[in-house]
């Protein structure tokens, strides 16, 4: 059996509440995942069914499926920099949501426009 050193002790004692934290952050971005698909799912109900409005709702849900695929890959990162006693890097994840978000909602926009014309 391997003995513990100092080292390994201090990447096993970490602060509860780190973990804690980065585990809510990770549920929050898992109930963001599922306010985009159902918003996606929503969006081509409601909606007449168009080509257009399928392509939009499809990627509106796939969205929805890399903010929960973002969301885990930025859980292990941050579980892993906090083993490590480092802080974890800038992620460009919420970026790329709200960047993808301003796109869909133009994209919904014209689509609602084009429709009542």
């Amino acid at each position: 059996m391997k003995k513990i050193s100092d080292h390994d002790y201090e990447m096993l004692n970490t602060d509860a509440r780190f973990e804690l934290a980065n585990e809510q952050t990770l549920l929050a971005w898992v109930r963001t995942s599922l306010t985009i698909l159902a918003g996606g799912i929503a969006f081509m109900h409601f909606n007449e069914r168009t080509t257009t409005v399928n392509v939009v709702g499809v990627l509106i849900i796939a969205l929805g499926g890399l903010t929960a695929l973002l969301a885990l890959k930025r859980y292990k990162d941050s579980e892993k920099a906090i083993h490590s006693g480092q802080l974890p890097a800038v992620g460009k994840g919420p970026a790329l949501q709200v960047s993808l978000v301003m796109v869909f909602a133009l994209a919904i926009i014209i689509i609602e426009i084009l429709q009542n014309m």
